[in-house]
């Protein structure tokens, strides 16, 4: 696969150091990938069922771009995710945020 696209709006080719047009303004350091496997024992909110659950990601220094995987309907105490997501990284000493 030489190049893919993600959800985010941007192109990623990792036989390139660069980013589209739109993201040469700012400064690139990569790509970070993450897999979302699973959560175990969340607080379930629901009284009459299972919670619909989604988890978001974010870096410390923009925490208006988020990430999300799709909502497991149902996903309750302990949801299973199985995703892929990816975020471009600008600042190399950033923090993940992660909210179930």
């Amino acid at each position: 696969m030489d190049s893919f696209s993600t959800s985010s709006g941007f192109r990623f080719n990792p036989n390139s150091s660069t980013v589209d047009d739109a993201d040469r303004d700012s400064e690139f350091s990569g790509i970070l990938e993450i897999y979302v496997h699973h959560a175990r024992n969340i607080h379930n909110i629901c009284i009459y069922g299972n919670q619909d659950v989604y988890a978001k990601f974010s870096l410390t220094y923009n925490p208006d771009d988020t990430h999300s995987t799709r909502i497991i309907n149902g996903g309750g105490k302990n949801p299973e995710f199985n995703e892929n997501l990816m975020m471009k990284v600008t600042q190399i000493d950033a923090v993940l945020k992660c909210e179930i």
